[in-house]
């Protein structure tokens, strides 16, 4: 079966009653014969923790909050993105940290150069490395007792620093976290996210539209791998002591088609979704975090995203994901999914049965 002959089943919402019988046939007939294939001759792991040791005295501030903004190759983009921070009208004390990520881009180091005349901004050049070392970078050179994210091709509403920080100060919270709009190129919306008021249990998978307190990322950095941001639900939100949603939007979100989501599609890149939940699982051990219920939900749920992001590889490399996150999986032996979605890939996992997880994902892809 070809993938387009699966986008039509689901389409045409006749897969189920096929889907059921193919999926008899797999749990009957049990994995595939399939010899994997080392998906690390492809990508390998970086290893790379998201612990850190910082001195203590790194945990002093001089002033309320830095905005740490990574560059590469923005353009126009990136003016937009400078204005809206520069131009927010708020009570705190705030600078900019604009970290260039090696750009080549013309436009982009000729908006580099006219922004260093602000005193808020302070402008470092670094050697290509990627966001998560760009943000690393500026995390450990800030000196705000709060600081928050924005991606250079995104921006800012009007007064989002000055209504995160005031509930952030208030609620003395960890993380404050806003609405946003997804946007197009042209500015206009595509969707609005927000959530009511109030504590919150759970968070938007991304490191911008938030701020962070500076106690928060003490022993904390972005692990340099790919999908960096899975720090966000996995490490962040359990060490925090108080986190609070406003329903205010503060963000603006435009995708990138060459930004890190777009540029792994059909990229061996995409892997790292795969090495930084198994980093993730070493981290959270060491850390002292406990799996729950909730945590369970959230693998189920990487599971399925990578073998979305990592369609192109061959079945061989896919079995050798599929061992990988099975062998990981053994630390929830005794959890059940509460979301029905996913009992067939549960029961893959469990029964090692990668015909069926293969079935499932592919069913499902499309949703």
């Amino acid at each position: 079966m070809n993938e387009q002959f699966y986008k039509v089943l689901h389409k045409a919402r006749v897969n189920k009653l096929i889907y059921f019988c193919a999926r008899n046939y797999a749990v009957n007939k049990g994995s595939n014969n399939i010899q994997s294939m080392d998906v690390s001759t492809l990508r390998s792991d970086a290893g790379s923790s998201c612990i850190v040791d910082r001195p203590d005295d790194w945990l002093k501030y001089e002033y309320d909050l830095d905005v740490i903004v990574p560059v590469y190759n923005t353009g126009i983009l990136l003016k937009k993105c400078l204005d809206s921070i520069l131009e927010q009208s708020t009570s705190y004390q705030y600078r900019i940290l604009v970290v260039d990520d090696g750009s080549t881009d013309p436009d982009t180091i000729r908006f580099l150069d006219e922004y260093e005349k602000y005193d808020k901004i302070e402008i470092f050049h670094t050697k290509n490395g990627g966001l998560p070392a760009a943000r690393d970078y500026a995390i450990a050179r800030s000196k705000g007792k709060y600081f928050t994210f924005v991606d250079s091709d995104d921006y800012l509403y009007e007064n989002s620093i000055e209504r995160m920080m005031s509930v952030a100060v208030s609620e003395n919270a960890d993380i404050v976290e806003g609405g946003y709009n997804n946007i197009s190129w042209d500015d206009k919306i595509i969707h609005t996210y927000n959530h009511k008021n109030g504590i919150l249990e759970e968070l938007y998978g991304y490191a911008w539209g938030k701020v962070y307190s500076r106690e928060l990322f003490h022993r904390i950095e972005y692990p340099l791998y790919g999908f960096e941001d899975s720090i966000t639900e996995t490490i962040l939100k359990p060490i925090a002591n108080k986190i609070v949603g406003i329903s205010d939007i503060v963000y603006a979100y435009r995708r990138n088609r060459k930004s890190l989501s777009y540029v792994m599609q059909g990229n061996d890149k995409s892997i790292d979704s795969f090495w930084i939940t198994h980093q993730i699982n070493k981290d959270r051990k060491q850390l002292g975090l406990v799996n729950d219920q909730q945590y369970y939900e959230y693998m189920l749920r990487v599971i399925q995203l990578t073998f979305r992001r990592n369609i192109h590889l061959k079945d061989e490399y896919q079995m050798d994901l599929f061992d990988r996150f099975c062998a990981e999986m053994n630390d929830f032996k005794d959890y059940k999914t509460n979301n029905s979605l996913y009992s067939d890939l549960e029961l893959a996992i469990k029964q090692h049965n990668f015909s069926l997880y293969k079935l499932w994902n592919k069913m499902h892809m499309f949703e």
